[in-house]
């Protein structure tokens, strides 16, 4: 999925709706949009859906093995988290 499409790779949200959608795809859950929710929900309950933490763990993983499927918000962040660290070090001194 990483490597299909960007969004993925910045975002956990969108990732999340992907693989929960094919979860969907695999169960045949529903037909009306209500029935959606419910089935939904109850899947989530009886842990039929993928884990959302093993998920979004997994593309870490991946990401930091192939740097080159990171997304384009990867080093504004990473830098933003580094000199807000540095600040808030210099600061406590």
């Amino acid at each position: 999925m990483l490597k299909r499409n960007e969004a993925y790779r910045d975002s956990d949200a969108a990732l999340m709706a992907r693989v929960w959608y094919e979860d969907f795809q695999r169960l045949d859950i529903g037909s009306t949009k209500n029935e959606h929710y419910v089935h939904f929900l109850i899947a989530l309950k009886d842990n039929k859906l993928s884990n959302w933490d093993s998920v979004t763990r997994c593309r870490r993983k991946v990401q930091e093995i192939f740097p080159q499927l990171r997304g384009k918000k990867y080093e504004f962040r990473r830098n933003n988290t580094a000199a807000a660290v540095k600040k808030e070090l210099r600061e406590m001194e």
